[in-house]
C-alpha cells in the first residue's frame, strides 16, 4: 500500500511540474492535456489499491491491455485471445485458484458491452471443456489452471472492442474484462473451394477450428449427393451433434435434411454426437432426397450442430453423369 501512495504523490508532483514549464511556455492548452493524463493515471492507481483493499484481483495482460478483475484474492482470471469466427466473438481465458479447497462453479450469465454501448448476452460459457450455464456445474482443482471459453453471437463487424464484459457464477459475482481487442485478421473460416464456377464454390465455417473443403455435388437417381471434408484444426478431438440443415436450389425450392442424411467418416452425425480426432481429414455427405432433374445448382446449403451454427456452402454445380 505504501507503494501504491508514494506512486500517487510521484505522479501528482510530475503534474505539477508540467505545469511550472507549461506556464513558463505559455500553452495552457498543452497544460490541461497533461494534467489529465497525470489525473487519469492517479486514478487508475487509486483503482487499483481499491481493487486489492477489496480483495479483487486486477491484471493487465499483454493482447490490448486488456483489464482483468476476479472477485476472490486467491482466484485469478487471465485473457488469452478474443477473436471473431464466423458470426460469433469468441473470448478465451484461465481461471486458477489457489485456495487449499478450490472453487466450485454455476454459471448464471455474462453481459458485453462493445464500443458503440450495444449490450449482448453470451450463448455459452465453458470451463475445461464443460458448459457452465447448465445447472450441474463444475468443481475446479487448487491449483490448477482451468480453459474457459465464452461465446457471444451478433456482434456486429464493425465492432473491434468489447468495452466491458462482466460474468457472475451463483458462487461469486463480478468477473470482469475491460477493453478487449477483437481479433478479426485471424478468422479464415470462408474459403474458395475452386470449383469451374466463375465465382467457385464458396464454404463458411462457424469455427476456425473445422475446416472444410468442398469436393463434388453429384445426383444419383432422384437424390443429391453432396461430399465434402470436415477436418479437425484444433488440438483436442471435437465431438458434434446434428442439428439439421436445409439446401436451396437454383428453382426457388427448399430441401431439408436431418441426421439420418448425413454422415462424417461414414457414421450418422447423430444426437449421441461423432467425434473428430484433431488433424485428420474425415469424408462427409449429405443428401438431398427427391430433387428436380430440371435444378442446375444448389445455391445455399446450412446445417448446425448443437456446438457451432452456421455451416454453409454456396454455389455448388450438380454433376448428373449420363445413365
Amino acid at each position: 500500500m505504501k507503494k501504491i501512495i508514494m506512486m500517487c504523490v510521484c505522479l501528482l508532483l510530475a503534474g505539477m511540474g508540467a505545469q511550472a514549464q507549461e506556464k513558463k511556455k505559455g500553452g495552457f492548452g498543452n497544460f490541461l492535456k497533461k494534467v489529465n493524463k497525470t489525473l487519469d493515471a492517479t486514478n487508475q492507481a487509486l483503482d487499483d489499491a481499491n481493487a486489492t483493499l477489496s480483495g479483487k484481483e486486477r491484471t493487465v495482460t499483454k493482447t490490448g491491455g486488456t483489464t482483468v478483475i476476479s472477485p476472490k484474492r486467491t482466484m485469478k482470471l487471465t485473457f488469452k485471445e478474443c477473436y471473431a469466427e464466423g458470426n460469433d466473438v469468441v473470448v478465451i481465458f484461465t481461471m486458477i485458484d489457489t485456495d487449499e479447497k478450490g472453487q466450485g462453479f454455476n454459471w448464471g450469465e455474462a453481459t458485453v458491452w462493445d464500443e458503440t454501448g450495444q449490450e449482448y448476452r453470451a450463448a455459452d460459457i465453458t470451463l475445461g471443456g464443460r458448459s457452465m450455464c447448465g445447472g450441474s456445474g463444475m468443481g475446479i482443482p487448487s491449483d490448477v489452471e482451468i480453459k474457459g471459453e465464452m461465446r457471444i453471437p451478433g456482434i456486429s463487424k464493425e465492432v473491434n472492442t468489447i468495452k466491458l464484459i462482466k460474468m457472475d457464477s451463483y458462487q461469486l459475482k463480478g468477473f470482469e474484462m475491460r477493453n478487449v481487442t477483437i481479433d478479426r485478421e485471424d478468422n479464415n473460416a470462408t474459403t474458395d473451394a475452386g470449383t469451374a464456377e466463375p465465382a467457385g464454390t464458396k464454404v463458411t465455417s462457424p469455427t476456425r477450428n473445422l475446416k472444410l473443403q468442398f469436393k463434388e455435388c453429384v445426383a444419383e437417381g432422384n437424390n443429391l449427393v453432396i461430399n465434402f471434408m470436415i477436418t479437425n484444426a484444433s488440438e483436442e478431438e471435437i465431438g458434434l451433434n446434428h442439428g439439421g440443415g436445409t439446401a436451396y436450389d437454383d428453382q426457388g425450392e427448399a430441401h431439408d435434411f436431418g441426421y439420418q442424411e448425413f454422415t462424417i467418416g461414414g457414421k450418422e452425425v447423430s444426437p449421441t454426437g461423432t467425434a473428430l480426432p484433431a488433424g485428420i481429414p474425415l469424408k462427409a455427405s449429405i443428401t438431398l432426397k427427391n430433387v428436380g432433374s430440371k435444378v442446375k445448382e444448389i445455391k445455399l446449403l446450412k446445417f448446425d450442430t448443437y456446438q457451432f451454427k452456421g455451416f454453409e456452402m454456396r454455389n455448388m454445380t450438380i454433376r448428373r453423369d449420363e445413365q
